[in-house]
């Protein structure tokens, strides 16, 4: 019976390696992000031939912005302030990029901003909401940022007007066990991230409708493990 548990104990901690090890692969990808380089320096070279240079500037400054952040010197947690920043720069590029596409709405409580993050986890969420919900639909729609500060963890919830996704859809996201098919660095891969790195299965929320959107919800602990770092 020991060596069976010990067995057990072996091959929990090889696929728990294993799953980690993929994760990490997948910020690797997520903070260089050679598509969405490509597409905005085609961007950046289009407004300069047509003499938008003050747009093309502020892409590049947005663009350089974004990349110092997302590296951040390696660092694995950054503030939500930071994150909220990546966010930021990102979702500047794509409105340029797609012109009245879609709008974006804050609504940031400022006693989270301090608090630290896993880096990386909110930047694949507004993308999935652009291009997997209001891009889908084909007219304008809204991206919606909020944070908010509740003692013991911190709520972020991203929220679009997309198309949605079915309860199938959402089921396979979130089991670990079943394969999407999608590839990159997506929803799949922060859930992986967040579920390691806090240890909690219940970190990460998704609720949709078919037709009127979706709405993701994270939950930061600011106490424990690695909720401890609190601020910088």
């Amino acid at each position: 019976m020991m060596i069976y548990e010990i067995q057990q104990l072996i091959d929990r901690v090889i696929t728990e390696q294993r799953i980690k090890r993929k994760a990490e692969l997948n910020v690797l990808q997520a903070q260089i992000k050679p598509h969405f380089l490509y597409n905005t320096l085609e961007s950046i070279n289009s407004l300069i031939l047509m003499e938008e240079t003050e747009a093309a500037c502020d892409v590049v400054d947005a663009l350089g912005s974004y990349y110092r952040l997302s590296l951040s010197k390696g660092k694995e947690v950054i503030t939500i302030n930071e994150e909220i920043d990546i966010v930021k720069n990102y979702l500047n590029i794509q409105q340029i990029r797609y012109a009245d596409l879609f709008s974006v709405q804050y609504k940031l409580d400022e006693r989270a901003g301090s608090f630290k993050i896993l880096k990386l986890v909110l930047q694949p969420l507004v993308e999935n909401a652009l291009y997997h919900g209001i891009r889908v639909k084909g007219e304008h729609g809204i991206i919606s940022v909020e944070t908010e500060y509740l003692q013991d963890f911190i709520r972020i919830k991203v929220e679009d007007d997309g198309v949605g996704m079915s309860e199938e859809c959402i089921r396979r996201i979130l089991d670990d066990s079943s394969d999407t098919g999608v590839s990159g660095f997506g929803l799949r891969g922060t859930i992986e991230r967040l579920r390691i790195f806090y240890a909690s299965d219940d970190c990460f929320r998704i609720e949709s409708v078919i037709g009127l959107g979706t709405k993701i919800t994270i939950l930061i602990p600011v106490n424990g493990e690695n909720g401890e770092g609190k601020y910088v």
